[in-house]
């Protein structure tokens, strides 16, 4: 938007279009000054304004880059006012600009988001349930030898058959699976396709089995009182 607005300034300073790309051509404007620089070299050396134009839209994978030129040319093409056309898309620039920016912090507040209930909460949940499993265990075992032992009660309580090895199994697995599609989920979020979400499948899954390691170690340290 500051080089087109550059450019606007020129074309109402009475220079042709030509022209006033080259003059706003600036250091400040880095990669692209070095690409308008080309586009008014082909245009010295005989090429039409529209083609090299066009030529540098198709160089850059820009949907806006692409339409911004294709506007320009359109509008040179119809013989109107060039100068207000680019003044309208440096503020649809800047209005996309702002709403990309909001956009983008909704996307990183929602991966932050994600990535807490991925690597601690969850992980968190099942080394706490496994805890829990571990006291159930041990009062039912002790409660049904209790039982047992005195015949006059009328109820018995039977032992529960729940392994913890095995919840502790299902756990692992239960954690990989979340990992592996809340990577997707949040690739989907901040890119819009699945495959840039490659990456954070081993860093979401490193991560949450890890604290569930540490969860489980700890928890178990706190729990150990409460085992009979």
């Amino acid at each position: 938007p500051d080089f087109l607005q550059v450019v606007a300034s020129n074309l109402k300073g009475g220079m042709s279009f030509e022209k006033s790309l080259l003059g706003a051509i600036k250091p400040r404007f880095t990669i692209l000054a070095n690409e308008m620089a080309e586009v008014s070299k082909k245009v010295m050396t005989g090429h039409e304004v529209g083609v090299a134009l066009r030529e540098l839209g198709q160089k850059y994978d820009s949907p806006m880059l692409r339409r911004t030129i294709d506007l320009m040319i359109g509008e040179l093409e119809s013989g109107g006012q060039i100068s207000s056309l680019i003044d309208k898309i440096v503020v649809n620039i800047k209005e996309t600009k702002v709403l990309k920016e909001e956009i983008s912090a909704s996307a990183i507040s929602y991966m932050i988001f994600m990535a807490a209930i991925v690597i601690f909460i969850a992980p968190l949940l099942f080394s706490l349930s496994y805890n829990l499993l571990i006291v159930i265990l041990s009062f039912g075992s002790k409660l049904s030898a209790a039982t047992s032992r005195v015949a006059i009660l009328p109820f018995s309580v039977s032992e529960v058959v729940v392994k913890p090895d095995n919840f502790k199994y299902f756990s692992i697995i239960a954690i990989s699976v979340i990992s592996f599609f809340s990577s997707l989920i949040v690739s989907i979020v901040e890119k819009g396709n699945i495959k840039s979400g490659l990456k954070y499948i081993p860093i979401f899954l490193i991560g949450s089995l890890l604290m569930y390691f540490i969860f489980i170690k700890l928890l178990s340290v706190a729990f150990s009182g409460l085992t009979f």
